[in-house]
Protein backbone atom coordinates (compact mmCIF):
# COMPACT_ATOMS: atom_id res chain seq x y z
CA UNK A 1 0.00 0.00 0.00
CA UNK A 2 1.26 3.39 -0.25
CA UNK A 3 2.31 6.06 2.21
CA UNK A 4 -0.31 8.18 3.44
CA UNK A 5 1.01 11.48 2.26
CA UNK A 6 0.81 9.34 -2.03
CA UNK A 7 -1.63 10.60 -4.55
CA UNK A 8 -3.08 7.21 -4.48
CA UNK A 9 -4.92 8.17 -0.97
CA UNK A 10 -8.41 10.46 -0.98
CA UNK A 11 -10.20 12.33 1.50
CA UNK A 12 -12.91 11.23 -0.30
CA UNK A 13 -14.25 7.86 0.75
CA UNK A 14 -15.50 6.65 -2.80
CA UNK A 15 -12.21 7.32 -4.48
CA UNK A 16 -10.45 4.94 -2.78
CA UNK A 17 -11.41 2.56 -4.81
CA UNK A 18 -7.21 1.93 -6.33
CA UNK A 19 -6.17 -1.84 -7.60
CA UNK A 20 -4.96 -3.85 -4.28
CA UNK A 21 -2.64 -2.96 -3.12
CA UNK A 22 -3.05 0.63 -3.41
CA UNK A 23 -6.83 0.81 -2.32
CA UNK A 24 -10.05 -1.50 -1.90
CA UNK A 25 -11.81 -1.58 -5.40
CA UNK A 26 -15.41 -2.43 -5.55
CA UNK A 27 -16.50 -6.26 -5.51
CA UNK A 28 -13.59 -6.74 -2.69
CA UNK A 29 -14.18 -9.69 -0.83
CA UNK A 30 -15.43 -10.52 2.07
CA UNK A 31 -18.68 -8.32 1.67
CA UNK A 32 -18.16 -4.86 1.97
CA UNK A 33 -14.21 -4.91 3.11
CA UNK A 34 -13.69 -2.50 0.26
CA UNK A 35 -16.23 -0.11 1.36
CA UNK A 36 -14.77 -0.19 4.95
CA UNK A 37 -10.90 0.04 3.52
CA UNK A 38 -11.75 2.83 1.36
CA UNK A 39 -13.54 4.92 4.33
CA UNK A 40 -10.46 3.84 6.45
CA UNK A 41 -8.20 5.13 3.78
CA UNK A 42 -10.09 7.91 3.70
CA UNK A 43 -10.62 9.00 7.42
CA UNK A 44 -6.74 8.85 7.43
CA UNK A 45 -6.17 11.41 4.33
CA UNK A 46 -7.99 14.14 6.11
CA UNK A 47 -6.76 13.63 9.23
CA UNK A 48 -3.15 13.79 7.25
CA UNK A 49 -4.36 17.01 5.50
CA UNK A 50 -5.54 18.79 8.62
CA UNK A 51 -1.99 17.90 10.51
CA UNK A 52 -0.11 19.25 7.93
CA UNK A 53 0.14 22.37 5.89
CA UNK A 54 -0.81 20.80 2.84
CA UNK A 55 -3.67 23.52 1.08
CA UNK A 56 -3.38 27.00 0.56
CA UNK A 57 -5.49 29.37 1.50
CA UNK A 58 -7.43 31.56 -0.45
CA UNK A 59 -10.52 34.08 -0.49
CA UNK A 60 -10.42 37.62 -0.12
CA UNK A 61 -9.54 40.60 2.57
CA UNK A 62 -9.41 38.84 5.99
CA UNK A 63 -11.82 35.78 5.03
CA UNK A 64 -9.50 32.60 4.68
CA UNK A 65 -10.93 30.14 2.37
CA UNK A 66 -9.66 26.64 2.52
CA UNK A 67 -10.92 24.73 -0.64
CA UNK A 68 -10.18 20.80 0.73
CA UNK A 69 -10.67 17.83 -1.68
CA UNK A 70 -13.31 16.38 0.27
CA UNK A 71 -16.66 17.58 1.79
CA UNK A 72 -15.55 18.21 5.43
CA UNK A 73 -18.54 20.00 7.29
CA UNK A 74 -17.55 19.36 10.68
CA UNK A 75 -14.49 20.42 12.82
CA UNK A 76 -14.37 18.40 15.90
CA UNK A 77 -13.43 20.08 19.57
CA UNK A 78 -9.64 20.75 20.18
CA UNK A 79 -9.66 19.33 16.60
CA UNK A 80 -5.76 20.93 14.75
CA UNK A 81 -5.88 22.23 11.51
CA UNK A 82 -2.73 23.47 9.84
CA UNK A 83 -3.08 25.61 6.61
CA UNK A 84 -0.55 27.78 4.47
CA UNK A 85 -1.41 31.35 4.42
CA UNK A 86 -1.82 33.21 0.63
CA UNK A 87 -1.74 36.92 2.28
CA UNK A 88 -1.22 38.45 5.79
CA UNK A 89 -4.29 40.00 7.63
CA UNK A 90 -5.04 43.05 8.13
CA UNK A 91 -7.97 43.50 10.99
CA UNK A 92 -8.01 41.63 14.23
CA UNK A 93 -10.92 39.38 13.41
CA UNK A 94 -10.06 37.60 10.28
CA UNK A 95 -12.19 34.07 9.73
CA UNK A 96 -11.30 30.74 8.43
CA UNK A 97 -14.32 28.60 6.42
CA UNK A 98 -12.48 24.92 6.04
CA UNK A 99 -14.01 23.01 3.42
CA UNK A 100 -17.86 23.24 3.92
CA UNK A 101 -18.08 24.33 6.97
CA UNK A 102 -19.10 27.81 8.66
CA UNK A 103 -16.29 30.41 8.63
CA UNK A 104 -15.33 30.80 12.14
CA UNK A 105 -13.11 33.64 13.92
CA UNK A 106 -9.50 33.19 14.55
CA UNK A 107 -8.30 34.60 18.06
CA UNK A 108 -5.01 34.30 20.09
CA UNK A 109 -3.77 33.76 23.69
CA UNK A 110 -3.43 37.32 24.95
CA UNK A 111 -2.24 37.32 29.06
CA UNK A 112 -4.05 34.91 29.71
CA UNK A 113 -7.06 34.48 28.34
CA UNK A 114 -8.11 34.42 24.33
CA UNK A 115 -8.32 37.77 22.17
CA UNK A 116 -8.00 39.47 18.60
CA UNK A 117 -5.33 39.13 16.36
CA UNK A 118 -2.63 41.69 15.89
CA UNK A 119 -2.17 42.76 11.93
CA UNK A 120 0.61 40.39 10.37
CA UNK A 121 -0.32 37.54 13.07
CA UNK A 122 -0.97 35.60 9.90
CA UNK A 123 1.92 35.95 7.65
CA UNK A 124 1.77 35.79 4.13
CA UNK A 125 3.41 32.21 3.28
CA UNK A 126 3.80 31.16 6.95
CA UNK A 127 2.34 28.01 8.06
CA UNK A 128 -0.30 28.59 10.75
CA UNK A 129 -1.64 26.29 13.57
CA UNK A 130 -4.89 26.27 14.60
CA UNK A 131 -7.06 24.27 16.57
CA UNK A 132 -11.22 24.78 17.10
CA UNK A 133 -12.44 25.73 20.93
CA UNK A 134 -16.01 24.74 19.89
CA UNK A 135 -16.58 28.53 19.11
CA UNK A 136 -13.26 30.22 17.62
CA UNK A 137 -10.15 28.82 15.32
CA UNK A 138 -7.31 29.42 18.04
CA UNK A 139 -3.87 30.72 16.14
CA UNK A 140 -1.43 28.86 17.87
CA UNK A 141 1.69 30.09 16.73
CA UNK A 142 1.30 34.35 15.51
CA UNK A 143 4.01 35.83 13.66
CA UNK A 144 6.85 37.99 15.71
CA UNK A 145 5.67 41.44 16.00
CA UNK A 146 6.38 43.72 13.11
CA UNK A 147 5.94 46.49 11.04
CA UNK A 148 4.33 50.24 12.09
CA UNK A 149 4.94 49.62 15.88
CA UNK A 150 8.58 49.79 14.81
CA UNK A 151 10.71 52.76 13.18
CA UNK A 152 10.64 52.11 10.00
CA UNK A 153 13.93 51.19 8.10
CA UNK A 154 15.79 53.55 6.75
CA UNK A 155 19.70 52.41 5.55
CA UNK A 156 21.31 55.76 6.68
CA UNK A 157 18.77 56.37 9.82
CA UNK A 158 18.31 59.93 8.15
CA UNK A 159 14.24 59.82 9.74
CA UNK A 160 12.67 59.75 12.52
CA UNK A 161 9.74 59.66 11.48
CA UNK A 162 7.47 57.38 13.59
CA UNK A 163 9.54 58.33 16.56
CA UNK A 164 8.95 61.34 18.60
CA UNK A 165 12.07 62.73 19.94
CA UNK A 166 12.89 65.38 23.23
CA UNK A 167 13.95 68.72 22.56
CA UNK A 168 18.23 68.70 21.33
CA UNK A 169 17.66 64.30 21.23
CA UNK A 170 18.75 64.88 17.07
CA UNK A 171 21.35 67.25 18.14
CA UNK A 172 23.23 64.97 20.58
CA UNK A 173 22.60 62.16 18.25
CA UNK A 174 24.52 64.02 15.61
CA UNK A 175 27.05 65.25 17.99
CA UNK A 176 27.00 63.04 21.12
CA UNK A 177 29.18 65.48 23.45
CA UNK A 178 29.13 66.37 27.15
CA UNK A 179 27.56 69.68 26.62
CA UNK A 180 24.85 68.20 24.14
CA UNK A 181 23.70 65.95 26.67
CA UNK A 182 23.21 68.39 29.57
CA UNK A 183 21.09 70.14 26.79
CA UNK A 184 19.41 67.33 26.65
CA UNK A 185 18.66 66.16 29.96
CA UNK A 186 15.50 67.62 32.02
CA UNK A 187 16.56 67.28 35.52
CA UNK A 188 20.23 67.42 35.38
CA UNK A 189 22.45 69.38 38.06
CA UNK A 190 26.25 70.82 37.87
CA UNK A 191 27.96 71.57 34.62
CA UNK A 192 30.90 70.60 32.39
CA UNK A 193 31.83 66.94 31.47
CA UNK A 194 30.04 63.90 31.57
CA UNK A 195 32.03 61.60 34.39
CA UNK A 196 32.20 57.97 34.61
CA UNK A 197 32.68 55.95 37.32
CA UNK A 198 36.26 54.79 37.08
CA UNK A 199 39.30 57.35 37.23
CA UNK A 200 37.17 59.97 37.01
CA UNK A 201 38.07 64.20 37.98
CA UNK A 202 35.46 65.78 39.56
CA UNK A 203 36.26 70.10 39.23
CA UNK A 204 34.85 71.70 42.10
CA UNK A 205 31.68 69.37 42.75
CA UNK A 206 29.49 70.24 45.73
CA UNK A 207 28.00 66.55 46.70
CA UNK A 208 25.52 68.04 48.83
CA UNK A 209 25.24 65.33 51.82
CA UNK A 210 25.85 61.65 50.55
CA UNK A 211 24.47 58.91 52.59
CA UNK A 212 27.62 56.97 52.30
CA UNK A 213 31.03 57.87 51.04
CA UNK A 214 34.43 55.76 50.65
CA UNK A 215 37.40 57.70 51.08
CA UNK A 216 40.23 55.63 50.96
CA UNK A 217 42.00 57.15 48.55
CA UNK A 218 41.11 61.00 49.15
CA UNK A 219 43.67 63.77 49.69
CA UNK A 220 43.22 67.66 50.51
CA UNK A 221 40.62 67.01 53.65
CA UNK A 222 41.14 70.23 55.66
CA UNK A 223 41.16 68.78 59.62
CA UNK A 224 39.94 72.03 61.52
CA UNK A 225 36.62 72.62 59.34
CA UNK A 226 36.38 68.78 57.42
CA UNK A 227 36.20 66.68 60.07
CA UNK A 228 33.52 66.77 63.18
CA UNK A 229 33.56 65.00 66.33
CA UNK A 230 36.91 65.65 67.24
CA UNK A 231 37.66 66.07 71.01
CA UNK A 232 39.74 69.23 72.47
CA UNK A 233 43.11 69.87 70.86
CA UNK A 234 42.79 67.12 68.74
CA UNK A 235 42.41 69.12 65.26
CA UNK A 236 45.26 71.04 66.90
CA UNK A 237 47.87 68.16 66.76
CA UNK A 238 46.98 66.86 63.76
CA UNK A 239 47.53 69.76 62.45
CA UNK A 240 50.72 70.42 64.10
CA UNK A 241 51.81 67.28 65.34
CA UNK A 242 54.17 68.08 68.45
CA UNK A 243 54.81 66.78 71.92
CA UNK A 244 53.22 69.64 73.13
CA UNK A 245 49.92 69.29 71.03
CA UNK A 246 50.03 65.78 71.89
CA UNK A 247 49.93 66.24 75.83
CA UNK A 248 46.87 68.90 75.39
CA UNK A 249 44.73 66.83 73.64
CA UNK A 250 45.31 63.94 75.71
CA UNK A 251 43.29 63.62 79.22
CA UNK A 252 45.14 61.42 81.17
CA UNK A 253 48.80 61.71 80.38
CA UNK A 254 51.25 61.97 83.17
CA UNK A 255 54.61 63.55 83.23
CA UNK A 256 55.90 66.39 80.65
CA UNK A 257 58.29 67.10 78.56
CA UNK A 258 58.69 65.40 74.79
CA UNK A 259 56.91 62.50 73.89
CA UNK A 260 59.01 58.93 74.17
CA UNK A 261 58.75 56.15 71.56
CA UNK A 262 59.96 52.63 72.18
CA UNK A 263 63.53 52.74 71.39
CA UNK A 264 64.40 55.81 72.61
CA UNK A 265 67.32 56.43 75.35
CA UNK A 266 65.90 56.27 78.76
CA UNK A 267 68.93 58.50 79.63
CA UNK A 268 69.59 57.12 83.28
CA UNK A 269 66.85 56.87 85.66
CA UNK A 270 67.09 57.27 89.08
CA UNK A 271 65.97 53.96 89.92
CA UNK A 272 64.14 51.34 87.72
CA UNK A 273 62.64 47.30 88.56
CA UNK A 274 63.30 45.35 85.57
CA UNK A 275 61.10 41.70 86.99
CA UNK A 276 58.63 41.87 83.78
CA UNK A 277 61.31 43.58 81.35
CA UNK A 278 62.60 41.45 78.54
CA UNK A 279 64.53 42.04 75.65
CA UNK A 280 67.79 43.07 77.38
CA UNK A 281 70.74 42.90 75.17
CA UNK A 282 74.01 40.74 76.94
CA UNK A 283 75.90 44.09 76.97
CA UNK A 284 73.40 45.68 79.19
CA UNK A 285 74.47 42.56 81.94
CA UNK A 286 77.92 42.54 83.90
CA UNK A 287 79.77 39.27 84.76
CA UNK A 288 80.14 35.59 83.57
CA UNK A 289 76.17 33.56 82.92
CA UNK A 290 76.72 30.80 85.40
CA UNK A 291 75.86 27.46 83.92
CA UNK A 292 72.97 27.00 85.92
CA UNK A 293 71.36 29.96 84.47
CA UNK A 294 71.26 28.32 80.87
CA UNK A 295 67.92 27.45 79.61
CA UNK A 296 67.26 24.73 77.75
CA UNK A 297 67.42 25.45 73.70
CA UNK A 298 65.36 24.22 71.35
CA UNK A 299 65.47 24.06 67.45
CA UNK A 300 68.50 22.57 65.49
CA UNK A 301 71.20 23.18 68.52
CA UNK A 302 69.90 21.42 71.43
CA UNK A 303 70.57 21.08 75.38
CA UNK A 304 69.62 20.14 78.78
CA UNK A 305 68.86 23.09 80.89
CA UNK A 306 71.64 24.44 83.28
CA UNK A 307 74.03 22.74 80.79
CA UNK A 308 76.04 24.43 78.68
CA UNK A 309 77.15 21.33 76.15
CA UNK A 310 75.04 21.61 73.44
CA UNK A 311 73.84 19.33 70.13
CA UNK A 312 73.39 19.87 66.36
CA UNK A 313 70.03 17.89 65.57
CA UNK A 314 70.44 15.29 62.86
CA UNK A 315 69.66 16.09 59.49
CA UNK A 316 69.76 20.13 60.93
CA UNK A 317 72.08 21.28 58.57
CA UNK A 318 70.50 22.19 55.31
CA UNK A 319 72.30 23.23 52.17
CA UNK A 320 71.57 26.99 53.10
CA UNK A 321 72.84 26.98 56.27
CA UNK A 322 76.64 25.65 54.75
CA UNK A 323 79.49 27.84 53.21
CA UNK A 324 78.33 28.97 49.93
CA UNK A 325 80.26 26.92 46.77
CA UNK A 326 82.26 28.50 44.31
CA UNK A 327 81.02 28.65 40.87
CA UNK A 328 79.99 25.36 38.89
CA UNK A 329 81.38 23.20 41.46
CA UNK A 330 80.21 20.20 43.49
CA UNK A 331 80.94 18.66 46.73
CA UNK A 332 82.79 15.87 46.91
CA UNK A 333 86.24 13.76 48.24
CA UNK A 334 88.55 13.00 45.13
CA UNK A 335 91.35 11.83 47.74
CA UNK A 336 90.68 8.15 47.80
CA UNK A 337 90.79 8.40 51.35
CA UNK A 338 88.74 9.73 54.19
CA UNK A 339 88.57 13.32 54.01
CA UNK A 340 86.56 16.34 54.61
CA UNK A 341 84.33 17.71 51.50
CA UNK A 342 85.70 19.80 49.02
CA UNK A 343 84.29 21.63 45.82
CA UNK A 344 85.30 20.31 43.24
CA UNK A 345 85.42 21.66 39.18
CA UNK A 346 84.50 19.95 36.51
CA UNK A 347 87.72 18.81 35.33
CA UNK A 348 88.08 16.99 38.77
CA UNK A 349 84.75 15.69 38.45
CA UNK A 350 84.83 14.11 35.54
CA UNK A 351 88.34 12.44 36.16
CA UNK A 352 86.95 11.33 39.39
CA UNK A 353 84.08 9.31 37.10
CA UNK A 354 86.78 7.86 35.17
CA UNK A 355 89.01 7.04 37.89
CA UNK A 356 85.76 5.23 39.30
CA UNK A 357 84.01 3.69 35.82
CA UNK A 358 86.62 2.65 33.98
CA UNK A 359 90.45 3.34 35.92
CA UNK A 360 90.71 6.52 33.24
CA UNK A 361 91.43 3.68 30.28
CA UNK A 362 88.22 4.27 28.19
CA UNK A 363 84.54 6.03 27.76
CA UNK A 364 82.40 3.06 28.57
CA UNK A 365 78.54 3.98 27.73
CA UNK A 366 76.33 0.68 27.16
CA UNK A 367 72.33 0.37 26.35
CA UNK A 368 70.79 3.01 24.29
CA UNK A 369 68.86 6.72 24.97
CA UNK A 370 66.20 8.13 24.86
CA UNK A 371 65.65 11.53 23.25
CA UNK A 372 63.04 14.09 23.20
CA UNK A 373 63.30 15.74 19.69
CA UNK A 374 63.42 19.66 20.20
CA UNK A 375 61.16 21.95 17.78
CA UNK A 376 61.67 24.89 15.98
CA UNK A 377 58.42 25.57 15.79
CA UNK A 378 56.54 26.56 12.24
CA UNK A 379 58.72 28.01 9.71
CA UNK A 380 57.33 30.82 7.12
CA UNK A 381 59.93 32.94 5.80
CA UNK A 382 63.28 34.67 7.13
CA UNK A 383 66.75 32.43 7.19
CA UNK A 384 66.08 29.22 10.02
CA UNK A 385 69.59 28.38 12.26
CA UNK A 386 68.95 25.15 14.65
CA UNK A 387 71.45 25.27 17.27
CA UNK A 388 72.90 21.67 18.39
CA UNK A 389 72.85 22.37 21.42
CA UNK A 390 69.23 22.08 21.38
CA UNK A 391 69.45 18.49 21.23
CA UNK A 392 70.48 15.98 18.63
CA UNK A 393 67.06 15.79 17.35
CA UNK A 394 65.13 18.55 16.25
CA UNK A 395 61.91 18.83 13.75
CA UNK A 396 60.04 21.56 12.37
CA UNK A 397 57.24 22.61 9.69
CA UNK A 398 57.83 24.18 6.68
CA UNK A 399 54.78 26.04 5.80
CA UNK A 400 56.45 29.02 3.64
CA UNK A 401 59.46 29.52 1.25
CA UNK A 402 62.65 30.27 3.89
CA UNK A 403 66.28 29.80 4.10
CA UNK A 404 68.10 26.69 5.92
CA UNK A 405 71.81 28.04 7.27
CA UNK A 406 74.05 26.07 9.46
CA UNK A 407 74.70 28.72 12.11
CA UNK A 408 78.34 29.37 14.27
CA UNK A 409 77.90 26.62 16.53
CA UNK A 410 79.43 23.65 16.38
CA UNK A 411 77.72 20.41 16.27
CA UNK A 412 76.35 17.71 14.79
CA UNK A 413 72.20 16.96 14.80
CA UNK A 414 69.55 14.91 12.91
CA UNK A 415 66.81 17.73 11.79
CA UNK A 416 63.38 16.66 10.37
CA UNK A 417 61.55 18.80 7.83
CA UNK A 418 57.53 18.43 7.48
CA UNK A 419 55.68 20.08 4.51
CA UNK A 420 52.51 21.83 5.52
CA UNK A 421 49.92 22.69 3.44
CA UNK A 422 51.62 25.99 2.71
CA UNK A 423 55.16 24.62 2.08
CA UNK A 424 57.14 26.65 0.52
CA UNK A 425 60.63 26.42 -1.40
CA UNK A 426 63.74 25.59 1.15
CA UNK A 427 67.05 27.53 -0.08
CA UNK A 428 70.22 26.33 1.60
CA UNK A 429 73.00 29.24 2.70
CA UNK A 430 76.28 28.54 4.08
CA UNK A 431 76.65 24.81 4.45
CA UNK A 432 80.29 23.56 3.15
CA UNK A 433 78.71 20.40 1.58
CA UNK A 434 75.09 20.33 0.65
CA UNK A 435 74.22 15.89 -0.67
CA UNK A 436 71.04 14.18 -1.12
CA UNK A 437 68.08 14.31 -2.29
CA UNK A 438 66.13 18.13 -3.36
CA UNK A 439 63.68 19.76 -1.53
CA UNK A 440 59.87 19.73 -2.88
CA UNK A 441 56.55 22.10 -1.26
CA UNK A 442 54.59 18.74 -1.53
CA UNK A 443 52.02 18.93 1.02
CA UNK A 444 52.88 16.09 3.70
CA UNK A 445 56.20 15.35 2.67
CA UNK A 446 58.83 14.63 5.15
CA UNK A 447 63.16 15.05 4.80
CA UNK A 448 65.65 13.53 7.23
CA UNK A 449 68.42 15.87 7.63
CA UNK A 450 72.07 15.21 9.00
CA UNK A 451 73.89 18.19 9.82
CA UNK A 452 77.54 18.49 10.52
CA UNK A 453 79.05 21.68 11.71
CA UNK A 454 83.03 21.06 11.89
CA UNK A 455 85.78 23.30 12.99
CA UNK A 456 85.68 24.33 9.61
CA UNK A 457 83.11 22.86 7.50
CA UNK A 458 79.92 22.67 7.43
CA UNK A 459 77.99 19.20 5.54
CA UNK A 460 74.24 18.84 4.62
CA UNK A 461 72.54 15.61 3.97
CA UNK A 462 69.19 15.31 2.85
CA UNK A 463 66.97 12.41 2.82
CA UNK A 464 63.37 12.52 1.12
CA UNK A 465 61.52 9.91 3.10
Amino acid sequence: MPDIAASDWSERDDRNTETVPNGFPVGAIPSYADQVGRMMMGATKRWYNKANPVYLTTGTGDDYVVAIEGNTTNINLYEMVRVRIDRSNVGATPTLQYGNTSPRTIVKAVGGSLGPLAAGDMAASADCALWYNGTNYVLSNPAPASGSAYQPYSANLTSWAAVTRAAGYDTFAATPSSANLAALMADKTGTGSLVFSTSAVLVTPNLGTPSAVVLTNGTGLPINTGVSGLATGVATFLGTPSSANLRAALTDETGTGAAYFQNGALGTPASGTLTNCSGLPTTGLTGTLQAAQMPALTGDVTNTAGSLATTVANNAVSNAKLAQMAANTIKGNNTGSTANAADLTASQVVALINALTTNGTAQQITGGARITPFSNGTVTTGTLTPDPGNGPMQYYTNNGAHTLAPGTNKGQYTLEITNGASAGAITTSGFSTVKGDAFTTTNAAVFTCSVIIGQSKSTLIVVAN
